[in-house]
């Protein structure tokens, strides 16, 4: 009786755990499917000289608009190579090296040995589009062993670290005492990204975990903080548990109704066990998943008429972090 008893129990628990499996493997099946039919939806929106095409109607996919932002720009190359850096696919490369063929030619505002990027649509350096200009050159680096843009990227770590304020974060212009949260996260993720491959800024980052860690929750700083403490945890970061405390205490009051806040709370989960905080991801993700157009790029929202590439970018990095959290 009692054996029969265990080998029911058993069996249920066999085809329980089968049953999770599949469904596990099956939802990243679909998944990457997404993922695929971004990258080629960003794919088709490269021009000529290496950029994206800013913003395009949602049925027509025709070009709408006058805007355009060097950070977005930026920010499109970072996900495409750690779209190239998580899947090792060879067809993005070329995409990726025109993309910052770009970036280097507009990299002309030399500061205290190092380079900015300048905005051609403003005409000044823009400290983000920099800072994601190095994320993209690094994952590039790392996932093809590519030196082209090596050197590049050392003088763009040296150009961000002279727009430090001293004791705080990142100026929001050259010469200004004024921090930004966007710049003080993008700068951050990238330092502690290049910390984690090459090491040599051990003081800066030191002083730059201090100091962050104590800052109030800032949605502009959120996915970008969340997602360096990642890469200093990685690295070995000193006193863990009180970094992971305030991921998950920041992270319990995000908004997840965007796909940039859902790169900060994906890549918590890696790190922090929270069936609450889990909960309200799966939740909100599914709704994120219904922006996707059948050719593959976002809206902001279900009424929105343009597809921009910054929604879009988002959204990949996203899909990649889920991803990698249900594997």
């Amino acid at each position: 009786m009692f054996s029969s008893h265990v080998a029911f129990v058993l069996l249920a628990l066999l085809v329980l755990i089968t049953y999770l499996v599949i469904g596990r493997d099956d939802d990243r099946a679909d998944i990457r499917i997404r993922i695929d039919k971004t990258v080629e939806f960003i794919r088709k929106q490269q021009l000529p000289n290496g950029s994206f095409v800013y913003a395009v109607d949602h049925d027509t996919l025709e070009s709408v608009g006058d805007e355009n932002n060097i950070v977005r720009q930026a920010g499109t190359i970072y996900c495409l190579a750690e779209y190239e850096d998580t899947f090792h696919d060879e067809s993005i490369h070329s995409v990726i090296d025109k993309s910052l063929d770009y970036m280097h030619g507009l990299s002309i505002n030399r500061v205290m040995g190092g380079v900015l990027v300048c905005s051609p649509y403003k005409n000044k350096s823009s400290l983000g589009a920099s800072a994601l200009t190095l994320m993209g050159e690094l994952l590039h680096h790392h996932a093809t062993g590519c030196e082209k843009y090596r050197e590049f990227g050392d003088e763009l770590v040296q150009g961000i670290l002279a727009q430090r304020i001293m004791h705080k974060g990142f100026a929001k212009a050259p010469g200004s005492t004024e921090e930004s949260p966007y710049y003080n996260g993008e700068c951050y993720l990238a330092l502690a990204y290049y910390q984690l491959l090459f090491g040599g800024l051990d003081t800066q980052l030191a002083s730059l975990d201090t100091y962050f860690v104590g800052l109030p929750f800032d949605k502009g700083f959120y996915q970008w903080y969340m997602m360096a403490l990642d890469f200093r945890l990685q690295a070995g970061l000193k006193d863990p548990e009180r970094y992971l405390e305030v991921m998950r205490t920041q992270t319990r009051g995000v908004d997840g109704s965007y796909c940039s806040k859902m790169e900060g709370v994906w890549t918590v989960l890696k790190w922090v066990q929270d069936p609450e905080i889990s909960k309200k991801a799966h939740e909100e993700f599914q709704g994120l998943l219904k922006l996707q157009i059948k050719e593959g790029g976002f809206k902001a929202r279900p009424e929105s008429d343009t597809l921009r590439i910054d929604y879009t970018q988002h959204c990949l990095s996203m899909l990649i972090k889920y991803f990698l959290y249900v594997s």
